[in-house]
């Protein structure tokens, strides 16, 4: 890993550079309705406005804001789909209430989703049965110390529900195992944490989507630390830098030639020390259709023999354009350079 990945982010503008120049990867993996230039400038809000974050690696930011893309959710916007939180210098993605619902919508079978918090002084009743029973008046103060549990319900188009409840003790025993457990929305949002923390119980009775398995990987790799759980996802960029293209070998550069320009600049001659027959004046139609076919045969000598001079190649093209200046038909002078290729071949064999 490149020290552009290891290093703190806190370089705001090298950081953005960077992140911008992923917007491509983020195209790729990310849902059709996010937009990868409003997720970089939010990102880019988020850590500029969070010192914290800032420290983070940059490889772990990046990281993060692919697999929430890869999820459909916006990272470090003001929806509270998602959020980046940091630890240490490793930053981590934590899926918000918010977020969790709308992945529960996108599956397409739920009709509706309710997740509420109960507060001391709430009047409030809850029966599980063959007939599940809920009654809940709010009265009480929505005062997050003073929350005392919370209920989820999902209804299913087919007319089904699930209902799920949990104590505050709970709630927060889930918390006490999570590694955000003390930053985050953990600490700024524990209402809406409560509420997801019970509703994500009862998504695991509820139908799963691709993108619902991949959300629940993040949630224990979260609390775990167990970054293996992420390789379902498609995509997890930021571990590296962009692989930068091959150079084109003389064949490639050789074949765009012959199929973009109109007139094909003529092939290199041969080098001072080596002598090689003169290559005969023919009509550049000729020379483009010539060039052509050997280009496509030197392909297969090359994959065939990674040793294979190149002065016989030069030799084996002057051959091919003296056959067509001949007045050889198309077929005669293809045959007549298979037979020289297989020759040469095994003579370089033989040898």
């Amino acid at each position: 890993m490149s020290t552009a990945l290891t290093r703190p982010a806190q370089d705001m503008r090298a950081f953005g550079e960077y992140l911008k120049g992923r917007r491509g990867h983020m195209a790729a993996v990310a849902a059709s309705h996010l937009d990868p230039e409003r997720v970089t400038r939010i990102v880019l809000g988020c850590v500029a406005r969070t010192p914290k974050l800032a420290q983070c690696t940059t490889a772990s930011i990046v990281r993060s804001v692919m697999q929430a893309v890869e999820l459909g959710l916006e990272p470090g916007s003001a929806t509270g789909q998602a959020y980046l939180v940091p630890f240490g210098q490793d930053c981590t993605l934590v899926i918000g209430y918010r977020g969790l619902l709308d992945l529960m919508r996108r599956t397409g079978q739920v009709a509706s989703v309710n997740a509420q918090a109960v507060y001391e002084g709430d009047e409030f009743e809850i029966a599980f049965g063959i007939e599940d029973t809920l009654r809940h008046i709010p009265k009480g103060d929505p005062d997050p110390a003073k929350l005392i549990g919370a209920y989820a319900v999902v209804r299913f188009r087919d007319g089904s529900h699930q209902l799920g409840y949990m104590t505050r003790k709970q709630i927060d025993a889930i918390r006490s195992r999570s590694r955000a457990g003390n930053s985050g929305p953990w600490v700024t949002d524990y209402a809406e944490m409560a509420r997801k923390t019970v509703l994500r119980n009862v998504a695991k009775w509820c139908p799963m989507s691709i993108e619902m398995s991949k959300a629940m990987a993040v949630e224990v790799a979260t609390e775990t630390g167990d970054t293996t759980l992420l390789a379902e996802f498609e995509t997890i960029e930021g571990d590296s830098e962009p692989v930068p293209e091959p150079e084109p070998t003389a064949t490639e550069r050789l074949k765009r030639k012959v199929s973009v320009e109109p007139e094909p600049k003529p092939l290199p001659e041969p080098e001072p020390e080596t002598e090689h027959a003169p290559a005969p004046d023919i009509p550049p139609f000729e020379q483009r259709r010539c060039a052509t076919v050997f280009a496509e045969q030197a392909v297969i000598v090359g994959a065939l023999s990674k040793n294979y001079d190149s002065n016989d190649v030069i030799d084996l093209r002057n051959a091919l354009l003296g056959s067509a200046a001949v007045g050889l038909t198309w077929r005669d002078m293809t045959a007549q350079l298979w037979t020289t290729l297989m020759t040469a071949l095994y003579a370089q064999a033989s040898a």
